[in-house]
């Protein structure tokens, strides 16, 4: 099949361990690695830019930094735009956002960014739309107090279902949050977090909520 042009895309927004941490099953050293393979093999006739996905959640902020001054080792030899970096900030699950840090941590990890960013911003490597969604997600560390759930409105509450899950998915996927994080395994164990399974009346899956009326289409009220 003949291509006339691509781009191409993939994910990550972090670095290393922390990164594998995150995204189960990735290596990072070879993700890394397929990148340059990928730079350095492509057909410059059709291959346009490399873009990379960036999902920002409240685990990737303890690595950003280090991501993002790989990533720009890749637009030093290989051009502005490969890679790309698309920053998305993460709001659901709520527990998963990056505002679901204590008030301290997030501070610092944010002061961490701004220092960073100042540096860079200059730069001729990171474009305007680039440059635009870090300072959205330095305002968004800043300014934001509170999430999109009612979830957030109790921290408490907040803070039991991240280590809820991540209890769980060290265990089921061989992992271990205090080694990758050790940032955070003070502030990690003084989580406590209910072992109880709670009675969930469950829905019989029907369809409910349907409007009163019968249904006319457009075409039908025209006649």
């Amino acid at each position: 099949m003949d291509i006339k042009e691509f781009d191409l895309y993939t994910s990550c927004e972090a670095f290393g361990e922390q990164a594998e941490y995150i995204r189960d099953g990735l290596n990072y050293q070879q993700w890394r690695a397929n990148l340059v393979n990928f730079l350095e093999n492509a057909n410059p006739k059709t291959f346009r830019a490399l873009t990379i996905m960036m999902t920002i959640n409240s685990l990737c902020l303890f690595s950003i930094i280090d991501f993002l001054e790989d990533m720009k080792l890749l637009k030093v030899k290989y051009g502005h735009h490969r890679p790309n970096l698309d920053l998305n900030i993460l709001r659901w699950p709520a527990f998963m956002s990056p505002l679901a840090l204590p008030d301290d941590v997030k501070i610092k990890l944010r002061s961490d960014l701004v220092k960073w960013y100042d540096e860079n911003k200059d730069s001729d490597l990171f474009v305007e739309g680039e440059k635009a969604q870090l300072e959205r997600l330095i305002d968004y560390l800043d300014v934001v107090q509170k999430g999109h759930t009612t979830t957030e409105n109790d921290k408490e509450l907040l803070f039991h279902d991240f280590k809820s899950f991540y209890e769980q998915y060290d265990i089921r996927r061989n992992k271990d949050f205090r080694k990758t994080f050790p940032e955070l395994a003070d502030w990690y164990n003084t989580i406590e977090v209910d072992q109880t399974i709670r009675n969930v009346r469950g829905s019989s899956g029907k369809l409910s909520n349907w409007e009163i009326g019968e249904y006319i289409s457009d075409i039908q009220q025209q006649y």
